[in-house]
């Protein structure tokens, strides 16, 4: 079953990567491949959004308005942040 995720980027607060995928894991590993391999050491955080279809729908909105920072649309779940090296170790497994 494939599930609604959204990847933000903690420090700018970009939607990276939105879409269908059956994991986190799946889709941290569809994001990097689309942008390329990061750095373990680096001082970097990824914000991981698992969403129904009633949460997706307004982000959708959210983002083709054009919006830019972490104040994406209300009853949005936290997510889980995630280190670099957290989604390395994630993408290891």
């Amino acid at each position: 079953m494939l599930n609604n995720y959204a990847i933000f980027d903690t420090e700018a607060g970009f939607l990276q990567w939105h879409g269908r995928a059956a994991s986190v894991q799946a889709a941290l590993f569809v994001h990097l491949k689309e942008v390329g391999c990061i750095d373990e050491i680096a001082d970097y955080q990824f914000r991981v959004l698992e969403l129904d279809d009633a949460q997706y729908a307004p982000l959708m909105a959210w983002w083709r308005a054009g919006q830019w920072s972490l104040d994406y649309p209300p009853d949005m779940p936290s997510g889980e942040i995630l280190s670099a090296a957290d989604v390395i170790r994630f993408m290891s497994l």
